[in-house]
């Protein structure tokens, strides 16, 4: 299997079940690269946790990851008193640019990449 054999290996799915094979036999990978990037955001532990742990350089890096800011965004609107708890570790500038300028590029991206590919994705969209 590869590239020699299909011109095109957008749908690995297609792929595997064109060779006898099923998609759900892997669905363990799956469910642990999902599991890796949970644990990668601050859903389950308080950024206080995280401040804590990592050197300053590496905390600057963990911050460049746009659902930290996203999530601490969904905790200020929906948890009375949490933004005075974080504000000494992170600003409320960071908060709102980060997630807006995240989604800004990954909206770009999608038209850029839809313009470029617009007839062949065009073949898999129903009207």
């Amino acid at each position: 299997m590869g590239e020699s054999v299909y011109k095109r290996i957008e749908r690995l799915d297609r792929i595997l079940k064109a060779e006898g094979d099923s998609p759900n036999k892997y669905k363990v990978s799956k469910q642990a690269d999902v599991l890796m990037l949970f644990y990668l955001t601050p859903v389950i532990y308080p950024l206080s946790l995280v401040k804590d742990s990592f050197k300053p350089l590496l905390f600057s890096v963990y911050m460049c990851n746009p659902f930290v800011n996203l999530i601490n965004a969904y905790r200020i609107v929906l948890l009375k008193g949490f933004y005075e708890a974080i504000k000494q570790d992170i600003s409320f500038l960071n908060i709102v640019v980060g997630p807006v300028a995240f989604t800004a590029i990954i909206l770009l991206l999608g038209i850029y990449f839809y313009r470029k590919n617009m007839d062949s994705i065009n073949d898999y969209i129903s009207y």
